[in-house]
């Protein structure tokens, strides 16, 4: 398996309730996506009651100039849930949904994060690492949740810091084919 995105985490967290946050990274090799990772915080300490926070992850062709194209493919929904007083800062896996979406090697995907909390006080946010800044970098688009991803993703607004976040991708090691058609 090999891994493409962003490990190196700060403590620059942006929330991601009905809001849509990642960043574009180079898919370095041909396969198939298995998982997508993020640093999360899930933080309940304001809320008096538990909190259930859902994500999920998916991943975005990338248009060029910051922009994220069309919907490549999407996890399972996760749930978590938090109890009051309590907060919870760490890597959080999904795996995405058979069929497995088929990546390029060497071309540019945006990985993205997506989350809810039923709770008005308690705070759900994706690490942004402002330590390496590049115009154009992420994405950030406020929209409900319940609807699920938009296809094609179109007026988010861009970014220029890496959000920590990696898709573990199955590596196409068969060898190519070659095809020759004869006709008699």
């Amino acid at each position: 398996m090999v891994t493409f995105g962003e490990t190196v985490h700060t403590t620059n967290l942006l929330g991601i309730h009905d809001r849509i946050r990642g960043s574009w990274y180079v898919c370095p090799v041909k396969g198939t996506a298995r998982s997508i990772s993020a640093y999360l915080q899930l933080d309940n300490t304001l809320e008096l009651n538990t909190t259930e926070f859902k994500y999920k992850y998916a991943i975005y062709n990338y248009n060029g100039a910051g922009d994220a194209g069309a919907f490549v493919g999407s996890t399972k929904e996760g749930a978590v849930k938090v109890r009051s007083g309590a907060s919870i800062t760490g890597w959080f896996s999904l795996d995405f949904v058979a069929p497995f979406k088929d990546l390029s090697a060497n071309t540019n995907y945006f990985l993205v994060a997506f989350g809810y909390r039923n709770t008005a006080n308690a705070r759900f946010k994706i690490d942004q690492n402002a330590l390496f800044p590049q115009a154009g970098k992420g994405v950030n688009l406020s929209t409900l949740y319940s609807g699920g991803f938009p296809d094609p993703l179109t007026g988010e607004t861009s970014t220029t810091a890496p959000h920590t976040i990696v898709c573990t991708v199955r590596q196409d090691t068969r060898p190519g084919f070659n095809y020759v058609c004869w006709t008699p």
